[in-house]
């Protein structure tokens, strides 16, 4: 009975190592190179997408078309072909779905083809009022997802590219389950001779 106590005391003490050197060693996710180094002017305002993007002071209002690498787009929702994303300016009066024009614009937010739920650019489709005629097809992803548009208040740049597990973390993960199966194994032979 003991032997079988402590076959479970290990089994528990591999499975809370297991939890936790998952936890610690998950893959990083990394996105491309987002250094500002597309020209443009200062300041270099980061754009992430999933969240709404303020700090940058007031700006006008608009719908900016961010083109897929190596396609051509244009400003016309009876035609998306090409997009990628839509950057929108917007305030909390009118919300990001609204064609108004206005200046105080203090919120951004990127409505993205790789995006799921709210910040998707088919929930963007689905729900605007419009495109604003203060709006544009502004810029056009490079191959790594790079993307910048430049304004008079500064450069808003970010990335739009797909998160890709970091390389490095890939064989780590590996490592773990391999040796978590391993160990598992090991486990396992022993309780069945204990218990015979």
């Amino acid at each position: 009975m003991k032997s079988q106590v402590k076959g479970v005391r290990e089994i528990r003490k591999c499975f809370r190592f297991a939890v936790v050197a998952s936890l610690c060693m998950a893959p990083v996710v990394t996105l491309a190179d987002t250094i500002p180094g597309f020209g443009g002017s200062a300041p270099f305002i980061f754009i992430s997408e999933g969240v709404v993007n303020t700090g940058f002071g007031l700006g006008s209002s608009g719908d900016v078309v961010i083109c897929e690498n190596g396609a051509s787009c244009v400003y016309s929702l009876s035609n998306t072909s090409g997009w990628s994303d839509v950057l929108v300016f917007y305030d909390s009066a009118h919300g990001p779905f609204s064609s108004a024009v206005y200046g105080g614009a203090d919120k951004a937010v990127m409505f993205s083809v790789d995006e799921t739920g709210f910040y998707s650019l088919a929930n963007f489709l689905s729900n605007t009022e419009g495109l604003s005629s203060n709006g544009l097809v502004g810029a056009t992803e490079a191959a790594n997802g790079d993307w910048s548009y430049v304004t008079d208040n500064g450069t808003f740049f970010g990335n739009s590219a797909l998160a890709v597990p970091e390389p490095s973390s890939l064989p780590l993960l590996v490592t773990v389950v391999t040796g978590l199966v391993l160990s598992r194994r090991t486990l396992a032979r022993r309780l069945w001779t204990r218990l015979q």
